[in-house]
């Protein structure tokens, strides 16, 4: 059985995103890009920092990737974290 229109199961509706960067050069910030949208977590120079949250869960064909900027202009970014269509 699925879950009616305006019943609540957290484990359905929220899922959690996990981030851990190891830098070699100071870190200026990281953004968090689901499906196009950018969420910008401002840093101090860190050169490891993690971070957990809850997150919407990903609907399908959604995607979620991080992206790290250093504060000397180097990045790097994940690979992309995808939705797969519903199950049966």
């Amino acid at each position: 059985s699925g879950i009616s229109p305006g019943e609540s199961e957290p484990a359905l509706v929220q899922q959690r995103l996990r981030v851990r960067v190891v830098a070699e050069s100071p870190l200026e910030r990281v953004d968090l890009i689901r499906s196009g949208r950018v969420a910008e977590i401002p840093l101090d120079g860190e050169l490891d920092w993690t971070h957990e949250r809850q997150i919407p869960r990903l609907l399908a064909n959604e995607y979620h990737y991080v992206r790290v900027i250093q504060t000397d202009g180097g990045t790097a970014w994940s690979s992309p974290i995808y939705a797969g269509s519903p199950g049966p």
